[in-house]
């Protein structure tokens, strides 16, 4: 994470744009196909080379573009964790330890101003709004069109992201 977190201070802010937009239409691209399955058939995906390689290299994208890691990992989870009570539990776990530790190396590496924290507060209440209608709204659909109708969304966003990477 703290290499990302490095890319993340380095890199221009069109260059994050355009590099946001490319690692997530790639994760959502690989959603889309049955890679994880296919990769799960051949590797123990539970051993420790895997999941530290996946691991590391999600850290790596949650530091250097912030976004993306967790929707990676919950691909590999798919498969690893056996109950989808696990998964949960597992996925909840990492968010939290990613979220900490983004939140601590941005600390140390002085991207965290008071102003970032006050338009921050300003901003989390539209956030929490958006959340919370989105829930709503997803809530109607059954699981596998959620899934898809997510993915695609994910898909349009990231385009759109590399676009604006792109004439920046």
């Amino acid at each position: 994470m703290l290499s990302g977190v490095w890319v993340f201070r380095e890199l221009s802010s069109a260059w994050l744009t355009l590099v946001l937009g490319i690692i997530i239409s790639s994760i959502v691209a690989i959603s889309f196909t049955d890679v994880m399955n296919k990769f799960a058939q051949r590797v123990n995906i539970r051993s420790r080379w895997i999941s530290g390689a996946l691991a590391t290299l999600a850290g790596c994208i949650a530091g250097s573009v912030g976004a993306g890691a967790m929707y990676l990992m919950a691909a590999y989870l798919r498969q690893a964790c056996p109950t989808a009570e696990k998964l949960r539990a597992t996925g909840f776990t990492l968010s939290t330890v990613t979220i900490v530790g983004r939140i601590t190396a941005a600390v140390f590496a002085g991207l965290i101003s008071p102003q970032l924290i006050a338009e921050t507060l300003v901003l989390a209440p539209i956030v929490f709004t958006g959340g919370w209608m989105g829930a709503k709204f997803f809530r109607f659909l059954p699981g596998e069109h959620f899934d898809r109708v997510f993915r695609g969304f994910l898909l349009t966003v990231s385009i759109i992201v590399v676009g604006k990477g792109i004439m920046q």
